[in-house]
Formats: C-alpha cells, sequence, structure tokens
C-alpha cells in the first residue's frame, strides 16, 4: 500500500522496529480530517500477484531478502544505526507497518482487495467507472497513463499535518509528449515496466540518448513517428517485438499485449482531464 512511503520517511524507527501505534495515530488524523471535508475514502491493497509480473516480483524479492541479510549483519555486528542507514537507506525494508495500515483503512472507508488484476489497475478501473471520484493518491508512474477524468495526486509528497500535497497532469503530459492516449500506452511499455522490464529493454534503449530525460523524449519521438496511425494492432505489436528482440517470439508478443491491456479501461482521445467540476469524493 503506498501510505507506507509516507509514514516510513525515519529509517531509524524502521530499523528498531514497527512503530504501530503512531503509525495507527497519524492517519486516523489524516482520515478523520479528510472525512471531515465530507470525502469518501476508498482504499486498495494487493492480493495474488499477477502470473504477467511473477518472474519481476521474484527477483525484486530475491534482491530485497539479499539486501536485508547484509543490514541485519550490519546491526549483529554493532554497526551505528546512523551508519547502517547512510549505506542502505533505500534498502530499508518498510513494510512492516502495513498491519497497522490495514486496520485504519477499514474504520475509515472501503477496503478492497485487487486479486483479479494488479493493484493499480483495480483502482484506475474503479475510478474510471465511478465519475464521482475526485482523485486517486499514490506513488505508481502507471497512473499518468491510464484514462479517466479523475485527478492525480502524489502520496509521497503528502503533508499529513496541512494536507498539502503535489498533482501530476496526464493531459499535461501528454502534451508535452505530442501523445495520444493509445500512443501513451505505446510509449510506457517500451520505456519499461514490470511486465516488459528495463532489463530486456536495454539495447534497444541505447538508441537513444545516454541521459534518462532526453531518453524519454526521445522514445516519446520514436513513437510519434512510427505509430501516428494505429490501425493493425498484431502488426505493430510484431514490429514492436522485432524491434525490442531482433526477431519475434511468442513470449514477446504475450508480454507487450500483456502491458498494452494493463494500461487500458477504454480508448477516447478526445477525453478531458480534470476540466470537470469537482465533486466530494476522494479516493
Amino acid at each position: 500500500m503506498a501510505f507506507v512511503s509516507s509514514l516510513s520517511k525515519d529509517k531509524a524507527e524502521i530499523l528498531c522496529g514497527g512503530r504501530f501505534q503512531k503509525c495507527y495515530e497519524k492517519l486516523d488524523s489524516l482520515f478523520t480530517s479528510l472525512k471531515s471535508l465530507e470525502a469518501e475514502l476508498i482504499f486498495f491493497l494487493d492480493g495474488c500477484i499477477q502470473d504477467t509480473k511473477f518472474s519481476t516480483w521474484a527477483r525484486r524479492q530475491d534482491k530485497r531478502y539479499q539486501e536485508n541479510l547484509k543490514i541485519m549483519n550490519e546491526v549483529y555486528e554493532g554497526t551505528p544505526l546512523k551508519m547502517i542507514i547512510q549505506k542502505y537507506g533505500l534498502d530499508i525494508y518498510t513494510n512492516t507497518l502495513l498491519s497497522a495500515i490495514e486496520v485504519v483503512c477499514q474504520k475509515h472507508g472501503q477496503l478492497n482487495y485487487a486479486v483479479k488484476r494488479e493493484c493499480d489497475q483495480e483502482i484506475a478501473n474503479f475510478a474510471f467507472k465511478n465519475q464521482r471520484v475526485l482523485a486517486v493518491f499514490s506513488n505508481d508512474t502507471d497512473f499518468m497513463i491510464f484514462p479517466g477524468n479523475w485527478r492525480y495526486f502524489s502520496l509521497r509528497d503528502l503533508n499529513l499535518n496541512t494536507l498539502r500535497t503535489k498533482e501530476f497532469d496526464r493531459k499535461a503530459l501528454r502534451k508535452a509528449l505530442k501523445l495520444n492516449r493509445y500512443q501513451m500506452k505505446i510509449f510506457a511499455t517500451i520505456s519499461g515496466n514490470d511486465i516488459v522490464s528495463q532489463r530486456e529493454l536495454k539495447k534497444f534503449h541505447e538508441n537513444f540518448a545516454y541521459t534518462t530525460k532526453m531518453k524519454f523524449l526521445e522514445i516519446a519521438k520514436y513513437v510519434k513517428k512510427n505509430f501516428c496511425d494505429i490501425k493493425h494492432h498484431f502488426e505493430m505489436l510484431q514490429f514492436i517485438a522485432k524491434e525490442i528482440c531482433g526477431q519475434v517470439n511468442e513470449s514477446i508478443l504475450k508480454r507487450l499485449q500483456s502491458s498494452f491491456e494493463s494500461y487500458g479501461v477504454s480508448i477516447d482521445d478526445n477525453d478531458s482531464t480534470g476540466d470537470e467540476s469537482i465533486n466530494n469524493s476522494l479516493l
């Protein structure tokens, strides 16, 4: 659950064990404040791992396990917490707070578990089909690709005291990249995600600029140049597969298709984003 990032900024506390009461009190206060504004809160939690993302999930879990073994060895050897944080800050496991988050979410709203699809897909689908949804709070860039009139607020930048955060404008991103929504699915896929990994795209990405910012701008230009008229979907998949792998095989075709499907609820490039009146509901 994305709330973990807002509650785990003090890595020393995490290393010393979960601060469940503190976590509960912070979220309880936040949700009470939001509900006082007549907001309806809907929460989503990851369920089972989807088949298309299992290999990526397994690699991440193995890497996390190995990193945590190193951290535990440092603790057993008596290394000061400050030094451990400086050395392993980004690798310190934070999901120990999930149980406390789950309890307080159940108290203040409707808690859903994503089973049939990935959690971000379930959220996007819910937001798209429920016009009363004002915004989605998350830390996942996939929400910049999903369709709908809801707004996207950063959970990582949320100040739990002032309720201020950042908003990411999906319409502005498409305008800056000069891509329509369908092209954005292609852009996101060949940029790399949990289904089509950065590792297998490494050679393909060597065709673009070295710096991250310029690389993504050049990928957008590549998409605009090669996929301005999307009429023959299967031919497009074959073209992309050959560009990435040098050849077409069933595995990459299947994962490309899964990636495109993961970003879609429906295709309508004439929608507006965030211009409609705001209702009193909050996701």
